[in-house]
């Protein structure tokens, strides 16, 4: 089972649950780091965990968290911190931010059609423009509309290493045409990732849940850190 987590493709990528009590123990090293202060990548490698905790998406909404719930953090450092976990939260939460670091995430795959440049830029703005369109708060009380108690309930009983897990999976669907299986092994794809209606239509369902996600997850921890 470890071998096969190790090879599950060339770019040595893995679910990022993996270090924290998974299969490959100490054989397994999760390197989860902050791109530019954005993105998370995961790759892996054998022998012990050696990189930098506090610099990984997972543990920077922790570290926001705690300032903005402590009563020792100024204002300044409050403010700034909320801020930067409003950021987070929607990183986590866009599949192509949790994937695989030598493509960097999505940006290097071309794309041609009606979505931009890069498989990354498609997912981080044109697939959301195609999905809820560009009128704001219009877009967030069509969204509200389908956020039922259990669906609240459902989304909120994680913690942001679920919500990585979560957004890795996506990235690794066919439907994404980003993760080309073959065997086991998830691959780059061979040219150009084409972004037509057919394309939005089938991930447009998932660019909306994982926004009212985003949403959800962000309201339940501000209410957790500010005592409401």
């Amino acid at each position: 089972m470890e071998d096969r987590h190790l090879e599950l493709r060339r770019r040595y990528a893995v679910r990022p649950d993996q270090e924290l009590g998974g299969a490959g123990g100490d054989d397994t090293a999760i390197d989860c780091r902050w791109r530019n202060w954005r993105a998370a990548t995961i790759t892996c490698r054998r022998r012990k965990p050696q990189y930098d905790r506090s610099a990984c998406v997972v543990t920077a909404i922790k570290k926001d968290f705690d300032v903005l719930s402590s009563d020792n953090a100024s204002q300044a450092q409050k403010l700034a911190s909320l801020k930067f976990l409003g950021h987070w939260v929607g990183d986590i939460n866009q599949p192509l931010h949790i994937s695989f670091e030598d493509d960097r995430g999505g940006n290097s795959i071309l794309v041609t059609g009606i979505c931009g440049t890069n498989l990354h830029s498609a997912w981080d703005t044109c697939l959301v423009l195609k999905a809820v369109g560009e009128d704001v708060g219009g877009a967030v009380t069509e969204l509200m509309k389908t956020i039922t108690p259990a669906r609240i309930e459902s989304w909120n009983h994680s913690n942001p290493m679920d919500w990585a897990n979560e957004s890795f999976a996506i990235a690794e669907q066919a439907r994404t045409e980003y993760c080309i299986r073959q065997g086991a092994s998830c691959e780059l794809p061979s040219g150009k990732v084409k972004i037509d209606a057919a394309y939005v239509a089938v991930n447009t369902p998932i660019v909306r849940e994982q926004l009212q996600k985003s949403g959800v997850r962000l309201a339940h921890l501000l209410d957790a850190a500010l005592g409401k």
